[in-house]
């Protein structure tokens, strides 16, 4: 092969480590040469060596970054440390410093899964907070009803248990449609799924619980007189 070549996609990642493929280098001083490439064969790297050229073999291997995710971080740093300490053939080194850019994407990459550990526990706790608080408001709007009901002679376990079965045929299906409506927010899930039936559980049982603690006073106490 002979003649003038040049590259289809010049601006093409690939040509990254050689840039004199895409075009020669000047000199740096007066005198020196042009850097560029040339296409040859053996019998030319040959030729090269026996007039005095100074003619080394490199491999170079591209990086498909698409391959690698957060689960395989640590063993391709390891991997490549391993490659570049090991002397695969007398003289031949490796050169690269992808593993060093691993270790330090790796520990980034645990520092802000820890701050989303405290901010998701953070955000748990607030809405956690804010539906405990709807519970005993909606409780408070009805503490006339439930009063009624308690003067009627009805204990605070029916109380209790009717506002159980209200609560366990609302509360279980709004967290769960909170969860779908969630899914369609950008990005993956946070690994908090966990924590739906745990959710779906305190908010259920606190309004019974909040029903039962409003009213337990009887009505015919003199606490309980108007």
């Amino acid at each position: 092969m002979t003649g003038v070549f040049q590259p289809v996609r010049p601006a093409d990642p690939l040509w990254a480590p050689m840039p004199q493929a895409v075009e020669p280098l000047p000199p740096v001083n007066d005198g020196d040469p042009f850097v560029a490439v040339a296409v040859t064969d053996p019998a030319g790297l040959a030729a090269a060596g026996r007039s005095g050229l100074p003619v080394t073999h490199s491999w170079r291997y591209r990086f498909d970054h698409h391959r690698v995710d957060s689960s395989t971080i640590e063993p391709v740093a390891a991997a490549v440390g391993a490659a570049r300490r090991t002397q695969w053939l007398p003289g031949a080194t490796v050169q690269t410093s992808l593993d060093t850019q691993l270790v330090r994407f790796g520990e980034q990459l645990t520092s802000v899964r820890n701050l989303l550990a405290v901010v998701q526990a953070g955000l748990l706790a607030s809405l956690l907070g804010l539906i405990l608080l709807a519970a005993r408001v909606a409780v408070r709007n009805r503490r006339a009803e439930l009063t009624l009901l308690r003067s009627r002679g009805a204990s605070l376990t029916t109380i209790g248990r009717h506002t159980l079965t209200e609560a366990a045929l609302l509360q279980p299906a709004a967290v769960t449609a909170g969860a779908l409506l969630a899914l369609l927010a950008p990005g993956r899930d946070g690994g908090t799924w966990w924590a739906l039936p745990l959710i779906a559980a305190v908010t259920t049982a606190a309004v019974p619980a909040f029903a039962m603690a409003g009213q337990g006073t009887p009505p015919w106490s003199p606490a309980g007189r108007t």
